[in-house]
């Protein structure tokens, strides 16, 4: 099998969640099934403030995207795969030939595919839709976009995570301020603010 794969890049740090902070390597794959990645679609997106760029890509099998891994032992523990949507096309396979190099896996989600039965440290969910398309059963790190312009705040405040974020976007512009007057009304609820920290210090 092979692999349409964006990206491959680090060292860097993971920008957000729990593990935000933490040095990592990236594996972004292209395509995702809430948006085509082209401009001229976006007024048809589900998702309609992404601001990844995961359309180009390279086809590469599992032995190739571990071998582009290997460069980086040493340099962090953690891999972060990611899209588009990882899950159109992460599988077992790929999974034990990373692990069998003693990396830890964190997949970054938009929740409309469940991997809570695989063997990977860390789960990133962002979600994009109502609850009820949602196949993913638990996370780790649950993120809600600010401006919560779909309500997802409430609609996923019980949902199955250890930890809850709320994540100002940036398109440019800065970050809307409110969103810690959001954060303060939420109270006791368990609710953290994380700002996409790559972007603060400007890493890829």
């Amino acid at each position: 099998m092979t692999y349409s794969v964006n990206n491959i890049f680090g060292p860097t740090i993971q920008g957000e969640g729990d593990l935000q902070g933490t040095p990592c390597v990236f594996l972004r794959f292209a395509g995702c099934n809430l948006w085509s990645g082209l401009e001229k679609d976006r007024h048809m997106a589900v998702c309609k403030i992404c601001d990844t760029n995961f359309v180009h890509s390279v086809e590469m099998s599992a032995n190739e995207i571990v071998e582009a891994f290997k460069t980086h032992i040493g340099e962090a523990e953690w891999i972060v795969i990611s899209g588009g949507e990882p899950l159109l096309q992460l599988d077992d396979e790929l999974l034990d030939l990373l692990h069998a190099d003693d990396w830890l896996i964190n997949v970054e989600t938009n929740g409309t595919f469940n991997i809570t039965n695989r063997d990977v440290e860390h789960i990133s969910f962002s979600p994009k839709t109502s609850r009820n398309q949602i196949k993913l059963e638990r996370c780790d790190s649950l993120k809600i976009l600010w401006p919560d312009y779909e309500h997802l705040i409430e609609e996923y405040a019980d949902y199955p995570a250890r930890y809850k974020f709320l994540q100002p976007t940036d398109h440019g512009d800065g970050f809307d301020a409110q969103v810690l007057d959001k954060l303060y009304k939420l109270g006791a609820e368990g609710w953290r603010l994380s700002p996409q920290l790559h972007k603060l210090i400007e890493v890829e």
